[in-house]
């Protein structure tokens, strides 16, 4: 639970904020929503910003070069925006895909238990084979002996990534890097190889973890299919995400562009 965030697939930028302007706010049926006033997010499209981005090492030791060279693309975009580039660290980003795998699956086995045929008049043998793998390392991490092992352990990487971003923040107003390590694979291509899946995930899991903000913008094609650029917030700063964003595709106007289908 901890791990879910409802998201939106938008063609730009302006749909993405129009649509949090409608989906953000207090809920008194939602535990985890907050009260703080929102905005029009939509309306602080083209308002003059310049940020401070964070540039994780991290995210870039061993990126595919293809990715890494369009991220930079896009990054040089932002710095001839006004924007000023700074280069920082999330030390424990690189533990953080083991620390989801940990955290999310135990958490998966532990939301889908009551599922046991009893309670609810259905059994486990109607979930699909990625639910019933997740149940399992969840249901590992948490037995006795192997909690104080697993759990616990990841909840603790889990403060140190908290920490880290944290302390990114009082040096930049953002974070931005790749979405993926590799260039972006087919439909159903990794299925067979649910590690390499997993690993997709690899870079944009931190702020998952920690419950940042984050988008990814359309930046470029690699391979015939796009890639993006992750830009992550503060809390409660999605205006900036935004404002980022809108510089970019502004610039590259991604979603007018066609892959080069030659190649």
């Amino acid at each position: 639970s901890s791990t879910d965030c409802m998201g939106t697939l938008t063609k730009t930028i302006w749909d993405a904020a129009a649509i949090l302007s409608v989906i953000a706010g207090y809920d008194p049926l939602d535990a985890t929503s907050s009260k703080r006033p929102t905005a029009r997010y939509e309306k602080e499209l083209g308002r003059s910003y310049r940020a401070r981005i964070g540039i994780p090492k991290e995210f870039f030791e061993g990126l595919d070069k293809k990715v890494a060279k369009v991220v930079e693309v896009a990054l040089k975009i932002l710095e001839k925006k006004g924007h000023k580039l700074v280069s920082i660290s999330l030390p424990h980003s690189k533990y953080a895909y083991s620390i989801y795998a940990v955290v999310q699956t135990s958490e998966v086995s532990s939301n889908l238990a009551r599922f046991d045929g009893i309670r609810y008049g259905t059994g486990r043998e109607n979930f699909r084979e990625e639910a019933k793998r997740r149940i399992m390392i969840g249901t590992h991490s948490l037995s006795a002996g192997y909690a104080d092992r697993y759990y616990k352990q990841a909840t603790k990487g889990r403060t140190l990534l908290f920490r880290d971003f944290d302390k990114a923040f009082k040096k930049v107003d953002i974070i931005a890097g790749p979405i993926y390590p590799f260039p972006p694979f087919k439909h159903g291509e990794r299925e067979a190889d649910p590690l390499q899946m997993y690993l997709s995930d690899v870079l944009t899991v931190p702020a998952n973890l920690t419950g940042h903000p984050g988008i990814s913008v359309p930046i470029e094609f690699v391979g015939n299919l796009p890639n993006g650029l992750q830009l992550i917030a503060p809390y409660f700063q999605e205006k900036r995400l935004f404002r980022i964003g809108y510089d970019v595709e502004q610039e590259l106007k991604m979603y007018k562009v066609k892959p080069n289908l030659k190649e």
